[in-house]
C-alpha cells in the first residue's frame, strides 16, 4: 500500500493506494497517528479512491485514526471510496458512524465542521 500526505486547504490529506489490511494496518496507523500529534490543527482527510481492498482490520484501523483524530479535536472526514471499500463500509455500518462524503471539498467541509 502506497500513501501519500499532502497539506492544503489548511488540512493534511492522506491518499491510499492498495489494499488496507491486517499487514498494512500498522503502520498506516503510525504514520496516522503521528501526523495527528505533530501538534498542527486543521482537517484530517483520508482519500480512499485509491484503495481497492480493505478487511476488518483495516476498518479498525480507520476507526481508531478517527479517534486519535477526535481526542485531539481535528476534524476528520473520509472521501472517494469506491467498489469493494465502499460496499465495504456500508454493509458494516462503519459509514454510518466514519464521516464519509464522495469527493474532497465536501469532505473538507464536513472536516472542518467536526473540529
Amino acid at each position: 500500500m502506497d500513501i501519500v500526505f499532502d497539506e492544503r486547504d489548511g488540512a493534511c490529506d492522506c491518499a491510499l493506494t492498495g489494499e488496507l489490511d491486517m499487514y498494512e494496518s500498522p503502520g498506516f496507523q503510525e504514520r496516522c497517528e503521528s501526523r495527528l500529534d505533530s501538534g498542527r490543527k486543521g482537517a484530517f482527510l483520508i482519500n480512499l479512491s485509491g484503495l481497492t481492498y480493505a478487511d476488518s482490520s483495516g476498518l479498525g484501523t480507520l476507526f481508531r485514526v478517527f479517534c486519535h483524530a477526535r481526542e485531539r479535536g481535528i476534524g476528520f472526514c473520509m472521501y472517494g471510496a469506491r467498489g469493494m471499500v465502499s460496499s465495504l463500509l456500508r454493509l458494516s455500518r462503519m459509514s454510518s458512524i466514519l464521516p464519509l462524503e464522495a469527493e474532497y471539498a465536501t469532505a473538507l467541509e464536513c472536516a472542518r465542521g467536526n473540529q
